[in-house]
């Protein structure tokens, strides 16, 4: 799947990742939910991994990253570097707002 991000150029999300997210926002509907997303970054954003999180707050209008879970993301992302024998580090996060349930906020640093 392509997305254009007005800043960047072209985002190219796996179907695997796309699906994940979606059944991911779909089970969580009354909260916000959050992911990160791995892949890498060339001339364009290439996204074929994620990892959902778990929430740590109860609020259900708030969602946070523990250290603990970005740590485990970027060494998920050296297995995969070795496994796949190319680069892959986290590219940025996704976002599910349950208040606009059809909005999905996808960031990248």
């Amino acid at each position: 799947m392509e997305l254009r991000d007005g800043l960047d150029g072209l985002v190219l999300i796996s179907d695997h990742v796309y699906h994940a997210c979606l059944a991911h926002a779909l089970m969580t509907e009354r909260e916000e939910v959050m992911g990160l997303l791995l892949g890498d970054v060339e001339h364009e954003v290439k996204i074929w991994a994620s990892m959902t999180l778990q929430r740590s707050d109860k609020r259900p209008d708030r969602v946070e990253i523990a250290p603990e879970q970005l740590v485990a993301a970027v060494e998920l992302a050296e297995k995969l570097k070795e496994v796949m024998k190319c680069s892959c580090r986290v590219v940025g996060w996704c976002l599910q707002i349950f208040a606009f349930f059809h909005t999905w906020i996808v960031f990248f640093q």
